[in-house]
């Protein structure tokens, strides 16, 4: 391998430019073949590390337009291991090659091109000038749309991030990919300033408005506090069975939206709104889980930890533990085998250890939301 690129190199280096076409197109073929995927460095790139500056003077002397593009794409390619870090050779030559398909030297010829132009952006460098707003803006919508296609959407958002371009994700998101977009930016909501926590919230709202997502495309509004937002996402949603859920929604952040007369199932919607009968509906859902049979703590204990691992206790701080441990397990269930079935046998057992004080704390816990 390491001859066969010698000899191309060298061919390039005779006075006969006719040779240079069929040297270019054998390079360009073994490095394209070697950055397809890339775990480590390949070697084809290692052995022509020697060649890197010897290919640039290469390129100044050829004369046919379309051998110097071949030229200068093999020596953006070449720039991701060769080139120094200030020279930012890679996004250079991009521009003085042919600018075929971006993609066609690999994912992380890519990633590298990327990574450069994001510091050529935000040095404010002058290269920006001379390549022209339009020429880059053109490599970004190639960048973002594969990078969406090979399951790279973080390192779209990340670059679209750092170009203050988050706005071309509505553009070249699909159906299949804007559901992993919108959860890596609202992940990362939490770590990063205001206001571009506020932009990337607002990105993915759009984005679930897009692909009719309403209930999240709500959740967003509801952290970006826009209750207008809210009322017209509301209001704009047709199913009558999802704009249940965004009531149900609304009832749980405490939000009660005033709704026109003329809406459809104006009552229901406002009866949802206003958790009157959150306690019905929990239990119902409790019943279609088949979950209502009451549990006892013995069902979740881990009994090989307490049998092995834990001390004896008192019956009596047992007993405390186990009858707080009831009361959360069956909260909301309105019943319980321990107090509600079998109240005075359990009174009489505990009568002495002053468990009966907290008895209306219980039963408030297993009428919870009632």
């Amino acid at each position: 391998l390491k001859a066969e690129l010698d000899l191309f190199v060298s061919r390039l280096q005779e006075p006969n430019q006719a040779l240079y076409p069929a040297a270019l197109e054998g390079l360009r073929n073994i490095i394209r073949s070697s950055t397809a995927s890339v775990t480590s460095v390949p070697k084809p790139l290692k052995f022509m590390q020697v060649h890197y500056d010897t290919m640039k003077d290469v390129y100044w002397k050829i004369e046919d337009e379309t051998a110097k593009e071949m030229c200068a794409d093999i020596i953006s390619a070449l720039a991701m291991t060769c080139a120094k870090e200030d020279e930012k050779d890679c996004f250079k030559y991009r521009f003085l090659g042919s600018k075929n398909d971006v993609g066609s030297w690999g994912y992380e010829y890519v990633r590298h091109l990327s990574g450069e132009l994001v510091k050529i952006w935000q040095d404010n460098d002058n290269e920006i000038n001379q390549t022209g707003m339009e020429q880059i803006d053109a490599l970004v919508r190639e960048i973002v749309p594969y990078f969406l296609a090979h399951n790279g959407e973080a390192e779209a958002c990340d670059f679209l991030m750092e170009i203050e371009q988050l706005h071309l994700l509505e553009e070249f998101c699909d159906a299949d990919v804007h559901s992993r977009v919108c959860l890596y930016l609202t992940s990362c909501v939490p770590f990063v300033p205001d206001p571009d926590n506020i932009e990337f919230m607002e990105c993915a709202m759009r984005l679930y408005l897009k692909f009719d997502k309403q209930v999240l495309a709500m959740r967003c509004a509801i952290v970006l506090n826009k209750i207008e937002k809210v009322k017209e996402i509301f209001l704009d949603c047709k199913d009558i069975l999802v704009q249940k859920q965004l009531a149900f929604l609304l009832a749980r952040h405490q939000i009660f939206l005033d709704l026109p007369d003329d809406l459809p199932h104006v009552n229901d919607l406002k009866e949802l709104m206003s958790n009157s009968n959150m306690s019905q509906y929990f239990l119902a859902l409790a019943r279609e889980l088949d979950i209502m049979e009451p549990k006892v703590p013995e069902d979740i204990y881990k009994s090989n930890v307490s049998e092995h691992t834990v001390p004896q206790i008192d019956s009596v701080r047992q007993n405390i533990g186990t009858i707080f441990v009831n009361a959360f397990i069956n909260a909301g269930f309105c019943v319980d085998r321990m107090i509600t079935e079998d109240a005075a046998t359990w009174f009489y057992k505990n009568r002495e250890h002053g468990l009966c004080r907290k008895f209306p704390c219980f039963i408030h816990l297993f009428h919870l939301i009632n």
